[in-house]
């Protein structure tokens, strides 16, 4: 009879009480990075600083920053929960009204590192278009070329004119 036998009794052919054994074990990762952090919502690439551990990102206005589902990847076997609540990739709904600290456990259930989530919904677009709000001298003079003009416009613009077009 077999060293080994299975539940019917049944022994494993070739094993023996003899039979040598040899295992290798590989270290399992102390890694908590997060790698890659989005939403369906965002307006562009988010923020990820693996020095100060922190995520940000924009989402688009009038999301509702409460009910957001961020899909990531982390380091390889590593897990995140937000106080101690399992975090599932594209899954889990959290509020991202305030900074949220994702908990990192790496894959060898030993090494954690906090992560910080900021979330911020992008301003409402501005589509009111720049208007002139004084100039001097009056808008109906004549100004002669050789008299300083000046113009206040609403907001900041970018004004650029043709190199041909006398000015400087």
């Amino acid at each position: 009879m077999g060293a080994f036998e299975d539940l019917s009794t049944n022994p494993y052919a070739g094993i023996s009480s003899s039979t040598t054994w040899n295992f290798t074990t590989e270290a399992l990762s102390s890694e908590t990075d997060i790698l890659s952090f989005q939403f369906p919502e965002q307006t562009g690439v988010p923020t990820i600083d693996n020095v100060a551990h922190t995520v940000t990102a924009e989402v688009l206005n009038g999301t509702d920053p409460s009910t957001l589902v961020a899909t990531f990847i982390l380091s390889t076997g590593a897990t995140a929960d937000i106080s101690g609540t399992p975090q599932v990739s594209a899954v889990t709904v959290n509020d991202f009204s305030s900074p949220v600290t994702y908990t990192i456990t790496a894959e060898d259930l030993v090494t954690t590192q906090d992560w910080v989530i900021t979330v911020t919904v992008a301003a409402v677009p501005d589509t009111v278009p720049p208007y002139v709000y004084s100039s001097y001298p009056n808008d109906n003079d004549d100004i002669p070329t050789t008299q300083q003009f000046f113009i206040t416009f609403s907001e900041t613009m970018n004004i650029s004119f043709p190199a041909d077009y006398g000015l400087g």
